[in-house]
């Protein structure tokens, strides 16, 4: 047995093919989402994407301001603040419900189905 210390073993040959050099692979099935927590996680990133719209209602505030009109800085002050404020709301109650929404399909269908098959692999 001549092998190279430096090198990771060799899987034994009477091992299954799932066991490979980097570590132990398993394949597991998703039988069941938690709707609450699939929502939440859903919000958190979609008003994360609500927060991308937040310079520009900065641009739509200072376009305001900058025309010098009363009229112009009123409605560039509205809308920006609007943008600013309601757009992460928004978006995280719409990924909420879309979250929530997804996981309740997702259940209902994994009982026809049997789930999702998801490999994974140990890390050593």
């Amino acid at each position: 047995m001549n092998q190279d210390p430096y090198q990771p073993p060799q899987p034994a040959p009477h091992l299954p093919p799932a066991f490979g050099s980097h570590g132990q692979r398993s394949i597991k099935r998703l039988k069941r989402i938690d709707p609450v927590i699939a929502g939440t996680v859903q919000a958190v990133i979609m008003a994360a994407f609500g927060l991308l719209y937040v310079p520009f209602g900065l641009l739509m505030m200072f376009g305001g301001f900058a025309s010098g009109d009363a009229g112009g800085i009123g409605a560039g002050l509205g809308v920006g603040l609007a943008i600013m404020i309601f757009a992460p709301v928004l978006y995280g109650l719409l990924g909420f419900l879309s979250g929530l929404l997804a996981a309740f399909v997702y259940n209902v269908a994994v009982r026809f189905t049997g789930g999702l098959r998801l490999e994974f692999e140990d890390e050593f």
